[in-house]
């Protein structure tokens, strides 16, 4: 009898559980594509200067987009421009220390303004072409949860707060939003509040970016004078971030546990966090035990932890959508951790080549920089996997292409509209009718009284004389 090597038992562990059908990018199950008919989107945005300010100048820039243009055209144009954002404060802010040009933040401020834009129209743009679905949706929310990560370190190397302040603006970033698609999943509905939503936070990083061009980077290196301490005026910025980051996870755990369906156990939601929980687990203790690769390569390092999260959280997105359950583990979940096996074995403390004077030995630069380059490389491959995967089988069973919109749609869509203003003018036209018909009759109604009037009074005669 032969024996099975260490690779067959991951081959028959795998072929035990769900990944067969993930390496052919089956992620959503027949019955969950079933599902999609009894899909509606229940969601309210209750943001002041979303629905006053953005929202309004979204609809007047759809009027000017042709409707040959696919909304989700313009919702990838949103994610490359935030893409582009992230890239000019990689190459001028490499450990979030630099000062940058006054025009990197101004064009930075522009693409994340560009991007916000592109965001609030492709709903619309839906409406207006007849593409309103639930991969439209998925398509939308798969892009803003990368686009997330990517503004939550543009904001670090705003202020300059270093790389591991930066981390943890990234995970304040992560927390809120992933607990608000937990809450989505639980309750049917997501619901953004007045303030603190993603609009407005997309709206104070344009202006902060505009206002570090204005004034100068080095104002974030500003210290205030607090007795026995100096609180700089960076680090003074991250504090209500923070805070407000843990009050909205709270806020979404407590709408949890209050609107859920009742067959639904306390137990059995919180328990659905596992699979991020490990996740965060596993980024805190590499970035703890692996201090060299979080300063040498922070942005890279990041962008993989970016990555995973965004993969994680687009896993519960098509969870709520399709109805399926959350996973608990994930393919990616062993790629950090052999990254973080490899970076913490390789550090200057726990190999016997290493000088031991805390200064990085060539084996350990050779394997940090290899490590973070094949996990960065493995995030991007499985989250634009996912993405692709998940978006063709959904464009495949609704019967709808992704990128373009087809010309009979387009025309039965255009009818629609011209058949809506036309009722809408009818409707306007016939009340004015209404109204001159009843200010008319109104008149002759008062006509009729003053004549009845003027019959009733007695007729003055003249005396006779004497």
């Amino acid at each position: 009898m032969s024996r099975t090597s260490p690779l067959g038992y991951i081959y028959c562990y795998m072929l035990s559980h769900r990944f067969p059908e993930e390496i052919r990018g089956n992620f959503i199950s027949q019955q969950g594509l079933k599902n999609l008919s009894d899909y509606k989107y229940s969601g309210e945005d209750k943001s002041i200067i979303y629905n006053y300010a953005v929202n309004p100048f979204a609809k007047f820039l759809c009027t000017l987009t042709p409707t040959f243009v696919a909304p989700n055209v313009l919702t990838l144009l949103g994610l490359l421009s935030s893409v582009a954002a992230f890239v000019l404060g990689a190459v001028y802010i490499p450990t979030f220390f630099e000062a940058a040009p006054a025009w990197v933040y101004y064009a930075s401020a522009g693409l994340i303004f560009l991007y916000m834009m592109l965001d609030a129209m492709d709903g619309t743009q839906a409406r207006r072409t007849g593409m309103a679905s639930p991969m439209g949706e998925l398509f939308d929310h798969l892009c803003d949860s990368l686009s997330m990560s990517l503004c939550g370190l543009l904001f670090g190397a705003c202020i300059r707060v270093g790389p591991a302040f930066a981390f943890i603006l990234l995970v304040a970033c992560w927390v809120p939003f992933y607990l608000s698609h937990w809450d989505d999943y639980n309750t049917g509905k997501l619901v953004m509040g007045k303030f603190g939503g993603p609009t407005d936070l997309l709206v104070g990083l344009s202006g902060l970016l505009i206002f570090t061009g204005a004034i100068g980077p080095d104002f974030w290196l500003r210290t205030i004078h607090l007795g026995r301490w100096d609180l700089a005026y960076n680090h003074a910025l991250m504090i209500p971030v923070v805070i407000g980051s843990f009050v909205s996870g709270i806020q979404y755990a407590r709408h949890v546990f209050k609107g859920k369906p009742a067959e639904v156990s306390n137990t059995t939601a919180v328990l659905q966090l596992t699979s991020y929980a490990l996740f965060l687990t596993l980024s805190i203790t590499w970035a703890v035990a692996a201090p060299y690769l979080l300063h040498t390569y922070p942005h890279r390092w990041m962008v993989c932890l970016g990555l995973t999260n965004a993969y994680l959280l687009a896993r519960v997105i098509v969870g709520r959508i399709t109805k399926q359950e959350i996973s608990k583990t994930h393919f990616l979940h062993f790629v950090l951790f052999a990254g973080l096996a490899v970076s913490f074995f390789s550090s200057s403390y726990a190999l016997p080549w290493n000088k031991g004077n805390g200064a990085p030995s060539h084996v350990e630069f050779i394997l940090n920089m290899v490590v973070v380059h094949v996990v960065l490389a493995a995030a991007f491959v499985q989250w634009s996997f996912y993405f692709g995967s998940v978006i063709k089988q959904l464009s495949g069973y609704l019967n709808l292409p992704a990128l373009t919109v087809p010309e009979e749609k387009r025309r039965q869509q255009e009818q629609k509209n011209k058949e809506g203003e036309g009722k809408k003018g009818e409707g306007k036209e016939g009340k004015n009718k209404k109204n001159k018909k009843n200010g008319k009759n109104a008149k002759e109604k008062q006509k009729e009284k003053t004549s009845a009037n003027r019959e009733k009074e007695p007729l003055l005669s003249s005396k006779p004389s004497m």
